[in-house]
């Protein structure tokens, strides 16, 4: 299982914070993958993040890997409660010299917490 957690820095400028605004998104790797500052994953995980927290949305949100030229785009995604968590599903398509593919994936948070796990991206249905 690949897991990467996104530890959202947020803002709204005037002084208030909003879980749901992030502003900086660094990444710190878990489970012993090792993923690259440059990574798809990385960036499809910082694009839902990104994403304004709605109980659903089928916007499709543009993400471009600048440096192996990798691009997509991240839709329908859906926040749950489930519990303790916080999560996110939604779909992705990916454009690379490989061809193109289209992926499902799921990120988490805390309720309480700013922290973000990619709890999977998998090949899409």
């Amino acid at each position: 299982m690949l897991a990467i957690v996104l530890q959202a820095c947020v803002g709204t400028g005037g002084g208030s914070a909003s879980l749901e605004e992030p502003s900086v998104v660094p990444v710190t790797v878990i489970a012993g993958e090792t993923i690259t500052e440059g990574s798809d994953e990385r960036i499809i995980l910082s694009t839902v993040v990104a994403a304004p927290a709605t109980g659903s949305t089928t916007t499709q949100l543009p993400w471009v890997n600048r440096e192996n030229g990798d691009s997509g785009s991240v839709s329908i995604i859906r926040e749950t409660d489930e519990g303790q968590l916080v999560c996110r599903n939604f779909t992705v398509s990916k454009q690379s010299y490989d061809g193109i593919s289209q992926m499902s994936g799921k990120a988490c948070r805390a309720k309480t917490g700013v922290v973000w796990t990619l709890q999977s991206l998998e090949p899409g249905k």
